[in-house]
């Protein structure tokens, strides 16, 4: 099976994915060095939803571990690139919820950043999670 990741992608990575990458997650850890793998061959940019600062700090912030914190916000200054969350991406994210009732706030923020980024590919552990076509799934 070929890469899903074409030179000069946007791969855009959904808050698990950024979490397994960054705690080791033995589950996925074959699948997310294999998909960087790619992703450096193909010279992708990475992009995540300003949102996955929320996301991922809670849990070191919770369990005061400002190692882990730290990791995270490197992460987000260095490697992938933060979107923000603006008017678009809010209606956007507002619009996908109204036309798929079971779709979460947090998940239509994803998806609505996603597209507006332009993405190529979606990573997510989250193998429910819809994109629209052409972008393609990347599970974990």
């Amino acid at each position: 099976m070929g890469s899903i990741i074409r030179p000069g992608a946007t791969v855009y990575l959904d808050t698990n994915a950024i979490i397994y990458l960054t705690e080791g997650n033995p589950d996925f850890k074959a699948r997310i060095e294999g998909l960087f793998v790619e992703i450096e061959q193909a010279g992708a940019r990475l992009v995540t939803s300003e949102l996955t600062y929320t996301e991922v700090l809670v849990v070191p912030f919770r369990i005061g571990n400002e190692e882990l914190a730290a990791a995270y916000e490197r992460l987000l200054d260095v490697l992938i690139e933060p979107i923000p969350l603006g008017r678009q991406e809010l209606f956007l994210a507002a619009k996908l919820r109204a036309n798929t009732p079971k779709l979460r706030t947090p998940d239509s923020l994803h998806r609505a950043t996603a597209i507006l980024a332009g993405s190529d590919v979606f990573v997510s552990g989250d193998a429910g999670i819809e994109v629209p076509v052409p972008m393609q799934k990347y599970i974990l």
